[in-house]
């Protein structure tokens, strides 16, 4: 994800995948992508927790305009992601759209 490699990204996620986060969530490995390649992020571990299927790792996120901190929880299926719930502070978003407005 930090190479924004998004083709090799791909091979790492289950047909049947969906995300939720505080911006909204998804269907579709794809959709997920662009989503993920429209944020220009980059990302730096800090933690990583595995219990069975599900991994938990703590991250910044960084991007153009703000970096946070985000939790990621991972459930995979067969070697590959399956879903992705992320949790952060989406706050900035919100005054950066009020801003735009």
């Amino acid at each position: 994800m930090n190479n924004h490699d998004y083709k090799t990204a791909r091979k790492y996620l289950n047909e049947d995948f969906s995300s939720v986060s505080p911006m909204g969530s998804c269907e579709e490995p794809e959709q997920f992508l662009k989503d993920a390649a429209g944020t220009n992020a980059t990302y730096e571990v800090k933690k990583v927790f595995s219990d069975g299927e599900d991994v938990c790792i703590l991250f910044d996120t960084a991007m153009p305009i703000l970096t946070m901190f985000t939790c990621g929880w991972y459930h995979v299926e067969g070697g590959k992601i399956n879903s992705i719930r992320l949790i952060f502070d989406a706050s900035p978003f919100a005054n950066q759209n009020e801003r735009e407005n």
